[in-house]
C-alpha cells in the first residue's frame, strides 16, 4: 500500500496513488497536503474544488409512501469512483452507492421507499462476480461490523431470493461457500476492511459469529434458499416462526411482502 508523509491513509496501492497525485497533491481521503509518497517527492498540484465531493452519478424512479412516482438522485464521492476505476473487478455505481450508504450508518433510509426499490429492482438484478461481491460485502458488514444498514440490505435481498426460489427451485441465487479472492478496491470503503472480506466465503463469515442476533436472523431465511445447508445452521424451518415472534427494532420494515 502507498505510504504518505503527512497522513496515515493506507488505502491506495502505489500505482493508484501515483495516478492520483498527478492531478492533486492532497490525499484523496483526509485532504492533507502530501509531499512524499513512499520516499519519493510529490510535486505540488493545485487542488481542484470538486475533488472528493459528492457528485451526481445516477437516478432511478420509485414510488413514495403516497404511491406517487418520484425520482431519486444518487451521489458518490469522487475518490470512491477513482478507486473503483483502478480495481480488477469494477463495481457498478449502484453497488458503490450501497457501500456508501452502509458506511454512512444513516438508519433513516430504513423507512425510505427509494432504497427498498433500489435493492429489489436494481441491486438484485446483478449477476456473476458482481452479485457475489454484493453478498460478500453485505455478509461482512452484517456479521463482522454488526451494521444495521447492511443487515437491512441483506435481508431484503434474501427475502426476494426466497420468493424467487419458491417459484423456480433451480434458480441459483449466489454461491454461499465461494471463497475466491474478491478483487475489488479496498479504497471504496470509508475504513479499510479486514482481510476476511476479501478471502472468506459468506458461509465462513456467517458461521464465525454463530448464535449472535444477526446469525439467528439470517439463518431463519437462508434455509429457504439453501435447503441443503439447513443442518449446518442448526435450525429447522418449523422453528423459524418461533424466532420471529419477538419484535426487533428497525427490522419490522423487512416484513413487507415483496
Amino acid at each position: 500500500m502507498a505510504e504518505m508523509d503527512s497522513c496515515e491513509c493506507k488505502k491506495m496501492c502505489v500505482p493508484c496513488a501515483r495516478m492520483w497525485f498527478k492531478t492533486s497533491s492532497n490525499c484523496c481521503f483526509c485532504r492533507k497536503t502530501v509531499s512524499m509518497l513512499n520516499n519519493s517527492d510529490v510535486s505540488f498540484v493545485r487542488q481542484r474544488e470538486d475533488h472528493d465531493q459528492d457528485v451526481p452519478c445516477f437516478t432511478f424512479p420509485y414510488r413514495n409512501w403516497l404511491g406517487q412516482l418520484d425520482v431519486f438522485h444518487a451521489h458518490l464521492f469522487q475518490s470512491q469512483l477513482f478507486a473503483n476505476s483502478r480495481a480488477k473487478l469494477r463495481l457498478p455505481k449502484e453497488i458503490l452507492f450501497m457501500v456508501k450508504t452502509i458506511d454512512s450508518m444513516n438508519q433513516d433510509i430504513l423507512h425510505d421507499n427509494a432504497y427498498f426499490s433500489l435493492i429489489t429492482k436494481k441491486i438484485y438484478t446483478f449477476r456473476g462476480k458482481r452479485r457475489q461481491a454484493i453478498y460478500r460485502i453485505l455478509f461482512y458488514f452484517t456479521m463482522e461490523n454488526n451494521n444495521p444498514i447492511a443487515l437491512f440490505f441483506l435481508c431484503t435481498l434474501l427475502r426476494r431470493a426466497a420468493n424467487d426460489k419458491e417459484r423456480n427451485r433451480r434458480k441459483k441465487v449466489f454461491d454461499l461457500r465461494d471463497d475466491s479472492y474478491l478483487q475489488i478496491s479496498k479504497a471504496i470503503f470509508q475504513d479499510l476492511p479486514e482481510k476476511s472480506l476479501f478471502e472468506k466465503s459468506c458461509y465462513d463469515i456467517l458461521q464465525e459469529h454463530k448464535t449472535t442476533r444477526n446469525w439467528l436472523i439470517l439463518t431463519s431465511l437462508l434455509p429457504y434458499i439453501f435447503p441443503e445447508e439447513e443442518k449446518n445452521f442448526e435450525i429447522t424451518i418449523t422453528d423459524i416462526y418461533e424466532e420471529e415472534e419477538e419484535e426487533i427494532d428497525f427490522l419490522d420494515i423487512l416484513t413487507t411482502t415483496i
